[in-house]
């Protein structure tokens, strides 16, 4: 959480701004802000590229929570929740609550998709002279707000103008971004999104060791950013630990480069042998994913951007890293090529999950939450909240919208949430404690150490 920061603007002159609170502040290009929350300062977050930043690679701010961003400050001008200036930004996912100003533009361009704005006097406001901003305000929420959308101007404020509540996506003739095509593969481990996608490899069936993850083909390409892989199986995914890439970028059979992935616990880790010894380092950016098959989503600012590489791939099995540590199954793809399509601008599209039966929603709101921040759904249909500001309790939420308690495992902050195959919640807090809560509501202890945010090490079935 960020919240109640103290400090000023380093670009500014020190008397004029001297004792602003700013929650985040984000001066550089390509930044990825996800899964926060940023409460009670002037600026929540402030992104300020620079004179050549509306051209350069977006920041990203995804799934906050951002909210009671109103602090005054002496000659200060309109507390915040995310003040823009001079940037190229892709605000998606949020919920922006109870700020002055949720958003304030100047001097940009911005994508504002799918948030919800509540109870702000001004949702999204455009704070730059005609003309000098650009963006797309499209899918939102917003209710509660003094004014939704509007630019300000010396007579204050007018709404929006029309041209700016575009589909950023759109790629038809009429719309601004003409023809070019976007990539739109989602990490969600189903292969419904491949189909435009050629197979570079089939792989033999029954050649996996011990019956475990037996690969059948391979998908993989390239965009302008990324590295992304589908690997699909005969029958079921079976059991493995980790996939582990060789990535040979001058073609002489060598390995210049090794990402090794875990979908099963969200770990991703990558190396760099282009000085003959292997530098490692956990893998920074990107995503992956496994449930009908297994996703991988890699930075190419990884590998120095080369967009064309030969792929070898490892299924591996056992205990990491001796002698009950083996390949399970491998195969090798050949050429991985360039796709003839961009990422969507300052892109990260979330993955989905399904409701259990009798729920449908495009998005949540539950009165009583202020910040919901993890949300996990049971194999028998319990959706399980966590909230920052209710922190002893996770709530459960019914088919009606209605709220109960559904476990009271700590007094500390709950950082996430996950059910097992058997209807087990395990609640991690702040403290460095995971703790299991039974289907009877019985809490108990169930491991030390577990610092951080999200679960690294989601319990295995």
């Amino acid at each position: 959480m960020i919240r109640n920061a103290y400090g000023g603007l380093d670009d500014c002159p020190s008397a004029q701004h001297w004792d602003v609170r700013i929650g985040l502040n984000l001066g550089g290009e390509g930044i990825v802000v996800q899964d926060c929350e940023i409460v009670n300062n002037t600026w929540g977050c402030t992104i300020n590229q620079g004179e050549n930043g509306p051209a350069g690679t977006a920041t990203q701010i995804l799934g906050c929570s951002i909210y009671n961003n109103n602090v005054t400050s002496p000659k200060f001008d309109v507390p915040n929740g995310i003040h823009v200036y001079k940037s190229n930004v892709h605000i998606e996912g949020n919920t922006i609550v109870n700020n002055t100003w949720g958003i304030e533009i100047g001097i940009s361009n911005v994508v504002i998709i799918d948030n919800a704005f509540i109870s702000n006097d001004f949702g999204v406001v455009i704070y730059s002279p005609d003309g000098l901003s650009k963006g797309y305000v499209y899918e939102n929420d917003a209710f509660g707000n003094g004014m939704d959308y509007v630019r300000m101007t010396p007579a204050g404020p007018e709404p929006m103008p029309e041209d700016w509540f575009q589909d950023p996506y759109d790629t038809s003739g009429d719309s601004p971004n003409g023809d070019i095509a976007f990539t739109r593969i989602v990490m969600d481990g189903q292969a419904d999104d491949w189909s435009d996608y050629p197979i570079l490899r089939v792989d033999g069936q029954g050649d996996t060791r011990n019956g475990g993850f037996d690969l059948k083909s391979v998908q993989a390409f390239t965009n302008d950013r990324y590295l992304y892989l589908l690997l699909d199986a005969y029958g079921d995914i079976g059991e493995y630990v980790q996939i582990d890439l060789d990535i040979d970028i001058n073609g002489d059979g060598n390995r210049e480069y090794m990402a090794t992935f875990r979908p099963r616990t969200g770990r991703r880790d990558f190396g760099d042998f282009t000085s003959g010894q292997g530098i490692w380092n956990s893998m920074e950016g990107g995503d992956a994913a496994e449930r009908e098959v297994v996703e991988l989503k890699m930075p190419l600012s990884l590998i120095g951007g080369h967009e064309s590489f030969s792929l070898g791939i490892r299924v591996m099995d056992g205990t990491c890293c001796g002698e009950q540590w083996y390949t399970a199954d491998h195969m090798t793809c050949g050429q991985v090529a360039r796709a003839d399509e961009i990422e969507l601008p300052g892109s990260a599209l979330a993955a989905t999950f399904d409701l259990p039966p009798g729920y449908a929603a495009d998005r949540i709101y539950v009165p009583p939450l202020q910040a919901p921040n993890h949300v996990a759904i049971s194999p028998s249909g319990v959706i399980a909240i966590t909230n920052w500001g209710v922190s002893d309790r996770v709530f459960q939420l019914h088919e009606d919208g209605s709220l109960s308690t559904y476990a009271s495992p700590s007094s500390g902050d709950h950082f996430d949430v996950v059910f097992d195959s058997t209807n087990n919640l395990y609640v991690a807090d702040n403290s460095g404690i995971l703790w299991k809560v039974t289907p009877q509501g019985n809490v108990s202890e169930f491991a030390h150490g577990v610092l951080g945010f999200q679960m690294d090490i989601a319990p295995q079935w």
